[in-house]
């Protein structure tokens, strides 16, 4: 067992589970997540981002890379330095931007700033570190032409990874750095070089290939009371000494001002009726900024960590919502600015950057959403001429009006949108499930779409396109709600009564398409067949014979036939709670507790999950999800009681 204890924005709390992993980021695409024990996955370890050139002659494309440099460091408390003598972490204690491993006295202490690097502090050990490499591009898993060269000196160890096209060592692929510096001596550090084969249980579990990977055991340094080492990491050997020595010299700087960044993030300005909300609030508005990343050319939120290290159009439009609950408007303007510059000649938004073969139908109507909801935050403050004037509100009118009339040329067909098939949110294949179609939420989004540009307009003073706006929503909405609604239950789509979370979506979008009456009519009927006893929904009603009730990882069965998302759980309660909160109330506080659990005690410590299976509460998928820590926040707005 395993001891979780946090100390954050004044909050604490404590519980004993079984294993436990940390994620900590560097805002710059990198991350480093250990547990207390063995790695879980190959996606563990330490990693840095790098925006790879094309290669002369080549088509320009940008390329998004994470680099695997540290496998894991483990302490010995004998000269043999072997798994079985590895000494296992009994707690760990997660604190703003750092996260400590304990054993009895001994204390292991991780901070990564924002920079290549991060630092390692041991205290009350006598014995010694090994540590392990696995330097590779996230996704090369090829075991030949993998070459290790290490140099020490007093203070200094140098690591140069070279990886070559095949065991021939004739043609170089690419390189890695890694330079550490620390309070040691060279006849402290010994060389062990040897490679182990390492087991992968949760990428076991996914059924993700390769679950066996053989790691390096590359070196030791005896430690006497105390060690700090500071590591850096470049595909640069120069920048990686840089980065190495900047943060021996800064350490502390950085990490105060991190710690006092993450404090103010996470301050509540209401009250929550469970303190373990409190503790999940500030973790979960941590979580998104720690997603939110500088890179090159571009700012902006991955979709999650350890492999949505991209920004998912739809994802990232989601996640706006806490920043706006947040009060950070200045950067939600920027993000939509960044998005809106990638609209398709169709009026739609890119799927993802860097570019993916999946399209979105449903990007474009959340950034406009979000466009909507911060122009009502601004008004309500009474900001919108501060935040954005008039040649912001013209640079998105311009925008949407030609997204509307692009979406309405292309895809409008006897009034509703159509998608394609993979086109939603739920884009994934099994069985024929695609959702091609005309869906509930893609309806609720165009309508949507229409009343933003009817309130841009109005602000604009053109009365042309808001008489426009206005006669195609009331039409649009009309056979919406003729085709979709029966005086019982919502469809998912034209010709499709199969319950899915999707009518929650469909009313925290668009809440005008029906009464409140009628919406607790669609939730009742719709939670009678997708609800879940621990506090989730299914993503099918589990009554089809497509519904999975156990996450099948990279098989595809259950993802979106079974597989329960955080995000959307989050968001159907604030639906819930907007329309019934004494009706709903048992569904409220089970997705209540089964979120605040998952960031709080399950996958990676104060960070929110993507899916749990749907016959337990079980993080699994991407550990660090936005969008599912991006609603949570925007929960706890809704709950929350002002002081």
């Amino acid at each position: 067992m395993v001891k979780i204890s946090y100390d954050l924005a004044g909050h604490h709390a404590e519980k004993e589970v079984e294993s436990a992993e940390f994620l900590l980021t560097n805002k710059r695409g990198g991350y480093l997540s250990l547990s207390a024990g063995q790695n879980p996955s190959r996606f563990s370890g330490c990693h840095f981002f790098r925006e790879l050139r094309p290669k002369p002659g080549s088509e320009p494309a940008a390329d998004w890379q994470l680099f695997k440099t540290v496998d894991k460091i483990q302490l010995y408390n004998k000269d043999d330095a072997s798994l079985s003598n590895a000494i296992p972490a009994e707690a760990i204690l997660v604190r703003p931007g750092s996260a400590e491993r304990k054993t009895g006295n001994i204390s292991e202490t991780f901070f990564m700033p924002h920079s290549d690097s991060f630092q390692y502090n041991v205290k009350e050990f006598t014995g010694k570190l090994a540590v392990y490499l696995d330097c590779r591009k996230i996704y090369d898993f090829n075991d030949q032409g993998r070459i290790y060269s290490i140099s020490r000196q007093d203070g200094l160890i140098i690591v140069e990874y070279a990886k070559f096209q095949d065991s021939t060592l004739n043609e170089k692929a690419y390189s890695i750095y890694l330079a550490i510096k620390g309070n040691f001596n060279e006849k402290d550090v010994g060389l062990l070089q040897t490679w182990e084969k390492d087991y992968y249980p949760y990428d076991a579990e996914r059924n993700s290939s390769p679950k066996e990977l053989y790691v390096f055991r590359a070196f030791s340094i005896a430690c006497e009371k105390a060690l700090s080492l500071s590591f850096g990491f470049s595909d640069i050997q120069e920048e990686a000494v840089e980065n190495a020595d900047k943060l021996q010299r800064h350490a502390h700087e950085w990490q105060d001002e991190i710690e006092s960044h993450q404090k103010r993030l996470g301050a509540q300005k209401f009250a929550l009726p469970d303190p373990a909300f409190a503790v999940a609030y500030a973790c979960a508005s941590a979580s998104i900024d720690s997603l939110y990343v500088s890179i090159p050319h571009e700012d902006g939120i991955f979709a999650g960590l350890p492999w949505f290290f991209q920004f998912w159009s739809r994802d990232e439009a989601i996640s706006l919502g806490a920043l706006i609950a947040q009060e950070q408007y200045k950067l939600v303007a920027k993000i939509l600015k960044r998005l809106l510059r990638q609209l398709r000649e169709d009026g739609r938004l890119t799927n993802r950057f860097p570019k993916s073969e999946l399209a979105s139908a449903d990007s474009v109507g959340w950034a406009f959403k979000r466009l909507g909801d911060l122009i009502e935050a601004l008004e309500k403050r009474k900001l919108l001429d501060d935040i954005l004037p008039e040649k912001d509100l013209l640079y998105f009118k311009d925008k949407l009006d030609f997204s509307l009339k692009s979406i309405m040329e292309k895809y409008l067909d006897r009034g509703l949108i159509y998608n394609n098939p993979l086109e939603t949110w739920m884009d994934t294949d099994y069985g024929g499930d695609t959702r091609q179609g005309k869906r509930i939420e893609i309806q609720c989004l165009f309508l949507k779409m229409l009343e933003v540009a009817k309130k841009l307009s109005k602000l604009l003073k053109d009365t042309e396109n808001y008489d426009f706006c206005l006669k195609s929503e009331k039409i649009y909405s009309q056979s919406t709600r003729e085709l979709f609604y029966d005086g019982e239950k919502l469809c998912d789509g034209l010709g499709d009564a199969t319950q899915r979370p999707n009518v929650f979506l469909a009313h925290y979008i668009y809440p005008q398409l029906l009464s409140g009456m009628q919406w607790r009519k669609v939730f009742s009927y719709a939670l009678d067949r997708i609800w879940l006893g621990w506090g989730g929904l299914a993503t099918i009603d589990k009554g089809s014979p497509l519904f999975t009730q156990d996450y099948t990882g990279e098989n595809n069965q259950s993802y979106h036939r079974g597989d329960s998302w955080y995000f959307i759980n989050n968001l159907a309660a604030i639906s819930m709670h907007q329309v019934s909160r004494r009706g709903f109330s048992k569904e409220i506080q089970g997705i209540l507790n089964s979120s605040t659990s998952d960031i709080l005690y399950q996958g990676f410590l104060g960070h929110h999950s993507e899916v749990s299976s749907a016959s337990r509460l079980k993080p699994q998928g991407c550990k660090a999800q936005a969008w599912s820590a991006a609603s949570y926040v925007e929960l706890m707005h809704e709950i929350g009681m002002p002081l």
